[in-house]
């Protein structure tokens, strides 16, 4: 029997990490979570919950009965119909999925979910919209949205997407098909692949530039140009940056698939008090 010393979670100990708000007619919402903490987390002192139209908080319901050790890095997913997520993924581990009661409601177009302390405190939010679906889905019943990154926060609807349609829409209780891990750049900036295919298959769908910054305060933009020099988008507009991140670009122009081919990623970011930085990247798409 595995257990540990109890931590209670703090704000992003715990993090929203995948959710499926738009099921299929024999299914039911459910919302995935990550430990990202070293230490032993019993969701049982946890709620969840969700903002209404005027700012408050809409009814919270208690994640589990008795003690669930939730141990770090792991997963665990909460439905109200736990073998619906066994049929429709028949490799979830059961062990990490907790069928509770009621979830807060989860429109299918768009709303919110919270992760809250016993205290009511946010330990993690995330707002969603049907729009945050890989565009070229026909139809999103079913699909899930997955968080890129853990470093990357929850309020940015760059860090979700699609998951894979090679695991099935969704991954409960496992890596999620789109995760990408931070590597460490050696300069100020660099790219998850040099090659990516935006079809959601799950394997180099997004480009993501991981930066390593000598300071904070830094404003970046991100240019996407042809090879022949034509400025084609503005991929990153004005973010402003930490001291070290990610930026992801969905590599897609606006909303539309770019021809396969070499294209340069042109960065340049400005700081008040520091030399510009200007880096260009070549990478391909497929």
């Amino acid at each position: 029997v595995r257990t540990g010393l109890l931590k209670d979670p703090l704000s992003n100990d715990l993090l929203i990490n995948e959710i499926l708000f738009n099921p299929p007619t024999d299914g039911k919402d459910f919302v995935e979570m990550y430990n990202n903490t070293t230490a032993v987390i019993n969701l049982n002192e946890l709620n969840i919950s969700s903002v209404n139209a005027l700012g408050g908080w809409n009814t919270s319901y208690k994640i589990g009965d008795g003690y669930y050790n939730f141990f770090p890095g792991e997963y665990a997913v909460l439905t109200e119909d736990s073998s619906f997520i066994k049929k429709h993924w028949p490799n979830t581990d059961s062990k990490k999925i907790i069928q509770v009661t009621n979830l807060p409601s989860m429109p299918d177009d768009r709303g919110n979910i919270a992760i809250l302390d016993k205290q009511g405190k946010v330990i993690d939010m995330m707002n969603y919209d049907e729009k945050m679906h890989y565009p070229f889905i026909v139809d999103p019943s079913g699909v899930t949205i997955e968080r890129i990154e853990w470093s990357s926060p929850s309020s940015d609807v760059n860090n979700w997407h699609s998951a894979s349609s090679s695991s099935n829409y969704g991954t409960p209780s496992y890596e999620n098909s789109q995760h990408k891990r931070t590597d460490s750049a050696t300069n100020f900036f660099s790219v998850s692949s040099k090659i990516i295919s935006p079809n959601n298959d799950g394997l180099d769908d997004n480009l993501l530039i991981h930066y390593r910054m000598n300071k904070p305060g830094y404003m970046c933009t991100v240019y996407l140009f042809g090879l022949n020099g034509q400025l084609i988008s503005k991929i990153i507009n004005s973010q402003l940056l930490g001291t070290s991140g990610t930026m992801i670009w969905n590599g897609l122009n606006q909303q539309q698939m770019l021809p396969s081919g070499q294209y340069i990623v042109y960065i340049e970011a400005f700081h008040l008090h520091a030399k510009t930085i200007k880096e260009k990247i070549l990478i391909a798409i497929r």
